[in-house]
């Protein structure tokens, strides 16, 4: 029975990388058995520091009193980058193999913004295998450094029986962090330029945390958009039921898992054709990709999508296909255990 610990944020944690190790844990492995380390949990900066330090001494003595074989640590960038670097050195002092699995969508900004790169490079180089979420990433870390063993796992998820896309809905969602790398603001203005031309009876729901008071004030006299907040698995389980549409006009990602989430559903998206979000929708084919902060284009997109139920028809059931032929979790997971063996 191999052994390894993942490493990564707690189980409350917003954002798609706890989702990711969740899906993990519930996977069941034969012969393997995989323990859990909260490095990171929503509070204040006090309680972030103490259960950051108490995590270094439970995963020193894992290494200590079990047989670890692997370590598979979960990293965004900035401070996510630098507490994760230490874990793995701590990991190589124990002689114990190092899977470095990149997440941040801010990784390429932090690369280039970085003040320590010579200590970045050292680390992914350090690391037994580093795992990216798209091919773009992947790129990008062999220009940045040595190491060769890097795989490309794309982010997954559970796949419904069957395509469960309601063409007769009237909700248009927003699901992730408020604010401008989410293209937040630009969907504002792309919505006032077709609230004329869109039936009164659709919603445009904003569903994530970030700037959220000043996302009220800025829609407080646009009556079809509704600033929810964060909200739990359930609610959005709710919605989805109901949309027809999921937009992510993004400045900077990985492979976001509300597309994933969202398309499994057989819902279509439009996002931006940056980072790994091509390799899952296809432009005019299962969704849309516009560029970055190209208000005019998301505004048209929408609109089309909006007020042609044969289009979003046709793209729900290739969206669905899509995901349950190529990120799926069963699919995705079993690439996961090829890489554990390698190691």
């Amino acid at each position: 029975m191999k052994k390894i610990l993942i490493v990564g944020p707690g189980k409350k944690a917003k954002g798609g990388i706890n989702t990711v190790i969740e899906n993990i844990m519930e996977y069941k492995i034969e012969d393997i058995k995989i323990k859990r380390i909260e490095t990171f949990r929503e509070t204040n900066i006090i309680f972030k520091i103490l259960i950051y330090l108490f995590s270094l001494i439970k995963i020193v003595a894992y290494l200590l009193f079990c047989k670890i074989d692997i370590i598979h640590i979960h990293s965004a960038s900035k401070g996510s980058f630098i507490r994760k670097s230490i874990i793995l050195n701590i990991s190589k002092i124990f002689k114990v193999k190092t899977i470095f699995h990149i997440h941040g969508s801010n990784f390429e900004v932090y690369i280039n913004e970085t003040h320590n790169k010579k200590y970045m490079i050292n680390t992914l180089e350090r690391a037994d295998i580093i795992i990216v979420l798209s091919e773009n990433m992947r790129n990008l870390i062999e220009k940045l450094s040595q190491n060769t063993n890097i795989y490309i796992l794309n982010n997954s998820v559970i796949i419904p029986e069957r395509n469960l896309y309601n063409n007769d809905g009237n909700i248009v969602l927003f699901l992730g962090r408020i604010g401008i790398r989410k293209g937040f603001y630009d969907l504002i203005e792309a919505i006032k330029k077709i609230e004329m031309n869109i039936s009164s009876s659709i919603t445009f729901e904003i569903c994530g945390d970030g700037e959220i008071e000043k996302a009220i004030k800025l829609t407080k006299n646009m009556k079809n958009v509704n600033i929810r907040g964060w909200i739990n698995f359930e609610e959005k389980n709710y919605l989805m039921s109901d949309t027809i549409l999921n937009v992510l006009p993004s400045y900077h990602e990985g492979l976001p898992m509300t597309i994933l989430e969202t398309m499994s559903r057989g819902i279509p998206n439009i996002s931006t054709n940056i980072a790994g979000i091509p390799d899952v929708i296809i432009n005019d084919d299962n969704g849309y990709l516009i560029t970055p902060g190209n208000i005019e284009e998301l505004s048209i997109k929408l609109e089309t999508l909006i007020n042609n139920k044969i289009k979003r028809l046709e793209f729900s059931e290739r969206a669905y296909n899509q995901i349950k032929n190529n990120f799926n979790s069963s699919v995705i997971f079993e690439k996961l255990v090829d890489i554990y063996k390698k190691l």
